[in-house]
């Protein structure tokens, strides 16, 4: 079934590469999702360039090779290595985080979560699995890339296999996109009000919607201050990604 999914993604690849010659990273690959089958999922919006600058991270395929040919010889292979993310020691840090550390890893050790170790109970999907040239929201293309029919089926074929516990979906853009979004009344995080989330379901999934980014260290809520006082850039924090996390983490469970 991965292997089935890959060369679907694949074909969807090459649909766009077809439309948008100049949109995607040439020697980029579907990733379908990284690291082990767990019982937590945090999506995000697509994979960035950056992550391809290492060889080694991802599986590649030559510059002028269609996906789909590609995938007749390799998608098997290229999925173990994806299922080994955050086991190889070789992660996009600047996104993620390292190992106790802040970011995405931070934000999730605080809802009592971890992508490392031997205890880790979460990994990562991107809605759209195709890396961009430029990042996403400076192609011009995001609100129809998401909206694509093909890239919803994709999504549910995703999830259908995965069958998470629970998903984490950063960014209102993301939650947008997704298909089959039910959520109750958003609130703020008591003492980080520039933060809000939502609990809810997707393709009756169990979710989280917040709608900052850990991973850009709550970049985009602008360089200003809280209602509080405390400048937004202190969100970022090791120390606050992981308190944001620990509460909404309670205050989801709460809502149970």
């Amino acid at each position: 079934m991965e292997t089935t999914i890959m060369q679907q993604a694949a074909q969807l690849q090459d649909k766009l590469a077809a439309a948008y010659p100049d949109l995607l990273l040439p020697q980029a690959v579907p990733l379908l999702w990284l690291g082990p089958v767990r019982p937590v999922l945090t999506i995000g919006v697509n994979p960035s360039p950056r992550d391809f600058d290492n060889e080694d991270r991802f599986p590649r395929k030559k510059n002028d090779q269609k996906a789909v040919d590609w995938a007749k010889t390799e998608a098997e292979a290229a999925m173990r290595q994806l299922n080994d993310y955050f086991l190889s020691g070789d992660v996009y840090t600047n996104w993620f985080g390292k190992k106790n550390g802040a970011k995405m890893e931070g934000f999730m050790n605080g809802a009592g979560h971890s992508y490392y170790g031997d205890h880790a109970s979460v990994y990562h999907m991107d809605y759209v699995p195709f890396a961009t040239k430029k990042r996403m929201g400076a192609t011009g293309l995001k609100e129809e890339l998401f909206q694509l029919e093909d890239m919803r089926t994709l999504f549910q074929q995703r999830l259908t296999w995965l069958r998470p516990r629970q998903i984490w979906v950063f960014g209102d853009d993301v939650k947008r996109a997704l298909p089959e979004v039910e959520h109750g009344p958003v609130q703020l995080v008591p003492g980080y009000p520039a933060v809000s989330f939502a609990s809810g379901s997707v393709c009756d999934c169990p979710a989280v919607f917040v709608h900052a980014k850990p991973g850009e260290q709550f970049l985009g809520l602008g360089s200003a201050t809280d209602s509080h006082g405390r400048h937004h850039g202190s969100y970022g924090s090791r120390s606050s990604l992981r308190e944001i996390g620990a509460i909404i983490s309670r205050e989801i469970e709460g809502l149970g």
